[in-house]
């Protein structure tokens, strides 16, 4: 367990709290998650270096380093990154054809469900990964 003194994670507890105090707490599960699982992230790596580089597979904290995200992380955090309804993801026009153009949220929202597929599929990977999620969220409870 280590603390990394130069990784501030306010900004991101200040935009969860502000998010959380805009809906009821039904609609904060789903409106929320972005803001939530930036905060857990930042706080993983300010916290429990090792812990989050082994969950999240990157070598320093960035808000958003898809290419680099393990499976681990991008399945656990599928339930968020993997709803259209969260990503705002236009799922085709009227007549059901997709939509033209392809956003980042989409390139994200697609990566997460396949890491989600993959994760289902591997038996052993998902042992894993509930082991290096059980590592990282054991050490973040010892700061809350």
């Amino acid at each position: 367990m280590s603390f990394n003194k130069t990784i501030n994670c306010d900004k991101y507890t200040r935009r969860k709290e502000k998010c959380m105090h805009r809906f009821t707490a039904v609609e904060a599960k789903e409106k929320c998650c972005v803001a939530e699982l930036q905060e857990k992230k930042c706080h993983a790596f300010q916290r429990c270096t090792a812990e989050a580089q082994a969950y999240y597979g990157v070598d320093d904290f960035n808000p958003h380093p898809y290419a680099d995200k393990s499976f681990c992380a991008a399945f656990d955090e599928s339930y968020c990154f993997g709803n259209p309804r969260v990503m705002k993801i236009d799922e085709g026009d009227e007549d059901g054809t997709p939509s033209s153009s392809v956003t980042n949220s989409e390139t994200v929202f697609q990566y997460h469900l396949k890491s989600k597929r993959k994760m289902i599929n591997n038996r052993k990977r998902y042992i894993d990964c509930q082991g290096l999620s059980n590592r990282l969220n054991r050490c973040l409870k010892k700061f809350s």
